[in-house]
């Protein structure tokens, strides 16, 4: 199982019923080779991070704790989305930051 569907970390479904509010939409800055984000003020503080990176036609997704606020990528991203992730599995609204390809969400 290590080798197929349990070979990278992954978000659990939401858990229901909802606790609590969902974290904003995170404030976004990349400086080329990292994107930094943080939550937005009064806005609930996630238990992860999402993160989206498109590359052409291949994206990847990393779950971060979140303590975190920094992720390093490559020059060559194409798009980042970040969204934070309530401790109960619910996904707040996702920040985006195109890159020269454009759109297309995953």
């Amino acid at each position: 199982l290590a080798a197929g569907p349990y070979a990278a970390p992954a978000l659990v479904p939401a858990i229901r019923p909802a606790e609590g509010p969902l974290p904003g939409p995170p404030s976004l800055v990349a400086d080329g080779r990292r994107v930094a984000f943080d939550p937005v003020a009064g806005a609930a503080v996630p238990w992860l991070w999402l993160v989206r990176k498109r590359e052409g036609d291949s994206w990847e997704s990393a779950c971060l704790p979140g303590r975190l606020r920094e992720y390093g990528t490559p020059a060559e991203v194409d798009e980042i989305i970040v969204s934070g992730v309530a401790r109960d599995g619910r996904e707040g609204p996702p920040a985006r930051l195109p890159g020269p390809a454009g759109s297309g969400a995953p």
